[in-house]
């Protein structure tokens, strides 16, 4: 497959996962807090929805603590960039120290200081990570069969255990959940840590590892963290601000993922040993550590955990009247179980047949869609620009195109919403209520203004990517290509506007007295984008492969046939207001 045709070629390159969805998974500036855009002065009773309704009053506690103590988003931006930085530290370093594990297992060896040997994400640096294959292309296909069983470790059980996870967010407060995933990733550094010392004496030598995927695997892996983060961040913000924090965050995802790399060559650089890199993350490790259990305030209130709680205890018990065979079914495919949140629900309009309300479904193929073309085509861009130009090396245009991205989420993004939304007047809401031909009287809308501003910005997102996806192989110069891969940074707001939409359409559909599970909403909607981009590189690995001789730009136009399929789902979602539809508690 592509991994291993990369890897044999010597040009062995990392790109980090999103977390956009990251995730699909999915890396801030000093001046972020002021960056975020308030509401206009008296525009908060007229343009709430329903779930920011429902928020204030579930947090009466919360209002009268100062801001600096109680629960709010800055903490969450801080402690998601700190953490993204510990992780990008030891990223490359895991990989280069995978590497001298297996060249010193069977020889008596012991791991040596190294040179410095890593950049953020450029091929050149990272050419040498199996720095004998060519020598030794039994220790390549080692590295490669065990980073290949990790990956598959880490995905299957993140599958089996992320709404699980999400659930128990839900259910034991989002801070507990953040404090469990602080401290698998320290035990992860420290077993690292011991296995690099101590691997003669360990049974299964290197693969002792697996035990270190296992851990992180069970607890949801890095995808745990991120939906906890952004129930989090739903608990504590109103829907008018969710997705600007949203897409900050992801930024921060990106920011911190960029320093961590820096700070991990310069610790190299400075220590002259592989091993202190992973010693420097273990004492991050535990300061984030300290920060998520002492310090991180919690944003749930004690009702609204035991509520959930009753509620979970409630639908487990009515399972065990179902017939036998059907109770088997249920649990051997219990994973599959929290995708029926995702499912359209039926609505009863007033003087209307019952119908099944698509707009979340519809919403999150569109998501789906966009994860499935992204994903893949983030590399395959960068092989494309080194056949098409004859670069030798990325080392310019990757930095560039990764900060563009950063200030896009961070900075420009933001400030757009900021500016848009304050010349987004009630009066284009009754306009956009017109236009469906339904009365603005009939019911309590489901869909606030703010989401119809959402899924405008979603829209414009797609055509910014479509645009870009048909001309980046038409792109005569290597200027032109690079000034349109900035551009298509701009459409990186798509997916933090699709997750703040998709929650949106999610509690809109719950009455008043409703459950709102916000934790295990993202972790069920990234359970379909940890599984979406394994399709699309298979997908887009053998379009490459069988093009790249005759026409490699032919992966673009297929990029785009897939993203105007992903605007054309977005023309059916229905922003306009709806009955409610029946409680999920």
């Amino acid at each position: 497959m592509l991994v291993q045709e990369y890897l044999s070629t010597g040009q062995c390159q990392t790109v980090p996962r999103s977390t956009a969805h990251t995730s699909p998974l999915m890396p801030s500036s000093p001046s972020l807090s002021e960056a975020l855009p308030e509401l206009p002065p008296g525009s908060n009773e007229t343009l709430q929805s329903p779930s920011a309704a429902h928020h204030l009053e579930d947090h009466p506690e919360h209002e009268a603590e100062p801001t600096w103590k109680g629960p709010a988003p800055w903490w969450l931006m801080a402690l998601t960039s700190f953490n993204r930085i510990i992780w990008g530290l030891t990223f490359m370093a895991r990989l280069r120290l995978y590497s001298q594990l297996l060249q010193v297992h069977g020889t008596g060896g012991v791991i040596q200081n190294t040179r410095p040997f890593f950049e953020p994400y450029l091929a050149e640096k990272n050419a040498h990570l199996i720095h004998s294959s060519r020598d030794n292309p039994v220790q390549a296909f080692m590295v490669i069969d065990l980073l290949t069983i990790s990956f598959l470790v880490t995905e299957i059980l993140t599958l089996l255990t992320l709404a699980w996870w999400g659930s128990f967010s839900d259910r034991h407060g989002r801070k507990r959940m953040l404090g469990i995933a602080s401290l698998a990733q320290l035990l992860s550094c420290l077993m690292v840590l011991i296995i690099a010392n101590y691997i003669q004496v360990l049974p299964g030598a290197y693969w002792f590892l697996i035990f270190d995927i296992i851990i992180l695997g069970a607890l949801g892996g890095t995808e745990s963290e991120f939906v906890t983060v952004l129930a989090y961040l739903s608990d504590v913000s109103m829907a008018e601000k969710r997705s600007r924090l949203f897409t900050v965050v992801l930024g921060m995802v990106w920011a911190g993922s960029s320093i961590g790399v820096k700070l991990g060559d310069f610790v190299l650089r400075k220590t002259s040993s592989l091993l202190w890199v992973f010693y420097t993350a273990a004492a991050l490790r535990i300061i984030h550590a300290c920060l998520v259990w002492f310090i991180l305030p919690e944003s749930l209130t004690r009702e609204q955990m035991h509520r959930t709680t009753v509620a979970h205890q409630e639908t487990h018990l009515s399972t065990t009247d179902e017939p036998l065979p059907l109770l088997w079914f249920k649990r051997l495919f219990f994973f599959l179980k929290p995708l029926s949140m995702l499912f359209p629900e039926k609505v009863s309009p007033a003087n209307s047949p019952v119908r099944r309300d698509w707009s979340l479904t519809i919403l999150v193929a569109a998501s789906a869609t966009m994860v499935l073309v992204s994903s893949p085509l983030a590399v395959f861009q960068w092989f494309y620009a080194l056949h098409k130009f004859g670069w030798e090396k990325l080392s310019n245009y990757i930095p560039l195109i990764s900060n563009a991205r950063i200030i896009s989420l961070v900075l420009i993004l933001p400030l757009a919403f900021k500016f848009a939304q304050k010349r987004w007047t009630r009066s284009d809401l009754i306009r956009a209520q017109t236009s469906e031909r339904e009365p603005l009287l009939s019911t309590a809308p489901d869909v606030s203004i703010t989401s119809l501003f959402d899924l405008g910005v979603a829209r414009l997102s797609v055509l910014v990517i479509i645009a870009t996806y048909l001309i980046l192989p038409l792109a005569p110069t290597e200027t032109i290509f690079t000034l349109f891969s900035v551009l298509q940074t701009l459409g990186a707001g798509f997916y933090p506007v699709t997750n703040s939409l998709a929650f949106e359409l999610y509690t809109g559909g719950i009455k008043r007295n409703g459950l709102v599970e916000s934790g295990k909403f993202f972790a069920t909607l990234h359970l379909v984008f940890i599984v979406v981009p394994i399709l699309g590189e298979l997908t887009y690995d053998f379009i490459y492969s069988a093009t790249s001789n005759t026409y490699p730009g032919a992966v673009f136009f297929v990029g785009f046939g897939n993203t105007v399929i992903v605007f054309v789902l977005l023309v059916f979602v229905g922003m306009k207001p709806a009955p409610r539809r029946g409680s999920l508690a």
